[in-house]
């Protein structure tokens, strides 16, 4: 197992990153207060945001349903804009970079908890001072909150297999489900997935099957209604 030394500065590393990481932020957030979206995907996202703000549903505008695009991230941008106001895209970044915060902190508990907790110190300290995690911050895009919702279910898949217990095994497929409904590549993971855990949890059959059982079920219950 890939061990670091306790004593190797860790701590001192991830501090320092954080306050070097959250100015680089800040900095960057002050320069694009004029920025809009430039993207084809941004002005997709945003389109389809306007169109749930309206009132309209999940749609290029009045009578134009699509599913063309995941929903999760559209929501968010509509929930974010009910508070803020339309189309203020600096409080889509304000929100992303507390969102790249929280991701910080789970890549730190899924180092510790696979590895040891200088490890996730120095995996926390990476990613929030990672070039591209930071400019996707900026953008009106899936990459920061689909980065969030993957490491949390990685994180609660690890915690599963280590220490199976129901409410583990219902987490695990939520932020699975929710992940995908932010980026569709992952729908077919809980194919793999549940055998998978069959496999890896030490416990009896039954329970192991009852733990995979939970984990479907849980995906499918957010995932069912967004694909019929």
């Amino acid at each position: 197992m890939f061990t670091v030394d306790e004593n190797s500065g860790g701590r001192r590393v991830l501090w320092w990153s954080l306050l070097l990481g959250a100015a680089v932020r800040i900095v960057a957030f002050w320069h694009t207060s004029s920025l809009g979206v430039e993207i084809g995907d941004e002005k997709q996202y945003t389109q389809i945001a306007l169109n749930i703000l309206a009132g309209e549903g999940f749609g290029w505008g009045p009578h134009a349903l699509t599913s063309i695009r995941p929903p999760l991230y559209p929501w968010l941008l509509s929930w974010i804009w009910a508070v803020s106001g339309s189309q203020n895209f600096q409080a889509v970044r304000a929100v992303q970079m507390v969102l790249a915060l929280g991701t910080t902190a789970l890549v730190y508990l899924l180092g510790a908890r696979a590895f040891s907790k200088p490890v996730g110190r120095w995996a926390a300290a990476m990613f929030w001072l990672y070039p591209s995690f930071i400019f996707f911050n900026f953008l009106v895009l899936t990459e920061t909150l689909f980065t969030l919702l993957l490491v949390a279910f990685v994180l609660l898949t690890v915690v599963l297999v280590q220490a199976p217990r129901a409410w583990v095994a219902l987490g695990c497929g939520a932020t699975l489900a929710l992940a995908a409904l932010t980026r569709s590549v992952l729908w077919p993971v809980p194919l793999v997935l549940c055998p998978l855990l069959t496999w890896f949890i030490k416990e009896p059959l039954s329970r192991r099957l009852a733990m995979a059982l939970l984990v479907l079920v849980s995906y499918a219950t957010f995932i069912v209604p967004w694909a019929i």
